[in-house]
């Protein structure tokens, strides 16, 4: 935790004209380690202006010292933190293009890092991108990079002040956050379309709260996408619904005669319990496409039904453990927690763990929910294809 001890002073070198500004700077960082502080430097854009700036930081980094005219003064204790924004990951910024290595070498870049103790590779809003060693060098997006959803998700409750505060906006309108393909500026795009839509401080975002197309470009590449990804939520949505109640059925037909206490026909049934139907209909999607599958409107011959269940059936173990594991983050998100025995009132349950770890019964559940969505689509009018069919199914 940083304190009057441990002040933060922030330089942005983009700004800085000449050498003496620089200077000028660690004069600042001089005189709070002179009153017996240890100030964290923070540079931001060290990387600008093709490099330049890397050659007076040798002196302070290896030495602790720094040159005015013919005047070395001591730059005393303190910590400095590089920011860049002309190379995506610490080791491209390292290892530079075979056409750039010798500017790289001339600007000292070899000697900069070797003075470096330590990197973080800071990912925003966008799937990080990779360019390769080798090869052409072209940025490519790093399919090993999943979790920007989360951080998109992390950017809006920051940008918007949530704290503890549930976010009220329109489900179509998240999905479309949440998924759009890059925002242009990275945070700073998310940030500000964000602010655009939360102009009216009632605390809710609505799609009416959306800018302009014109305007809506300046944030995300692609407004038409943006728009397709909000209705692909309202389509998502409307197929639950209806799959939903035949989940709800195959529940009713797995009752035992002892059980049959517990058969509620559709209608009759709570909002929750309606609730947790939708949520098992409306993950399927996601299921799906862990073996390049997706719903779609239409209906399958038998042939190809068949087709599809044999994908379905190779990779059966891990669809089955996705689904365990969206059912346990949608029981968590309504407040429930771990716990033996299951209490439904104080809201524990004795399943909420690693797939792993259910009795084979419970896993077995799983599987058959899986088993069962090529039926329970065909029964609400839709039909599940390779996710690269123009809707003709070809998987064989």
């Amino acid at each position: 935790m940083f304190t009057a001890k441990n002040p933060i002073l922030e330089f942005n070198l983009s700004q800085f004209k000449d050498a003496d500004d620089l200077v000028g700077a660690f004069h600042q960082v001089r005189d709070h380690a002179l009153a017996g502080k240890t100030p964290v430097v923070f540079w931001d854009e060290f990387d600008s202006d093709k490099l330049k700036w890397l050659r007076y930081f040798l002196a302070p980094m290896q030495d602790g010292a720094f040159q005015e005219r013919q005047l070395r003064h001591s730059v005393g204790k303190c910590v400095f933190v590089f920011a860049g924004g002309t190379s995506w990951t610490f080791e491209e910024f390292k290892t530079p293009a075979a056409t750039a290595v010798d500017d790289f070498t001339l600007a000292k870049g070899p000697d900069f890092v070797s003075r470096i103790a330590g990197f973080l590779d800071i990912a925003g809003p966008n799937q990080r991108e990779k360019m390769p060693l080798r090869g052409p060098r072209e940025r490519a997006k790093d399919p090993a990079d999943i979790e920007f959803p989360i951080r998109r998700a992390m950017t809006i409750r920051v940008a918007l002040r949530l704290e503890n505060r549930k976010l009220d906006i329109d489900a179509g309108l998240l999905n479309a956050l949440l998924k759009i393909g890059k925002y242009r500026n990275g945070a700073r795009s998310m940030v500000n379309l964000l602010t655009y839509m939360s102009s009216r401080g009632d605390g809710t975002i609505r799609r009416a709260d959306l800018p302009p197309d014109d305007i809506l470009e300046l944030y995300v590449d692609s407004s038409r996408q943006f728009h397709e990804l909000i209705l692909e939520y309202t389509k998502q949505a409307a197929r639950a619904e209806k799959i939903a109640e035949w989940i709800h059925q195959d529940y009713r037909e797995s009752l035992s005669a002892e059980q049959k206490t517990s058969d509620v026909e559709w209608d009759k049934l709570t909002e929750d319990m309606k609730d947790s139907n939708r949520f098992a209909a409306m993950r399927m999607p996601e299921i799906l496409s862990l073996v390049d599958l997706k719903l779609e409107d239409g209906l399958n011959s038998e042939a190809e039904d068949a087709r599809i269940s044999k994908v379905i059936a190779d990779d059966l173990e891990k669809l089955a453990e996705a689904e365990h594991g969206g059912w346990e983050e949608h029981k968590r998100m309504e407040g429930w927690t771990y716990g033996e025995p299951r209490l439904n009132a104080a809201r524990k349950h004795d399943l909420l763990k690693p797939y792993e770890m259910l009795p084979d019964d419970q896993k077995k559940k799983d599987t058959q929910a899986i088993e069962n969505y090529g039926k329970n689509a065909r029964k609400a009018g839709f039909r599940i294809v390779p996710k690269n069919s123009d809707g003709q199914p070809a998987c064989g």
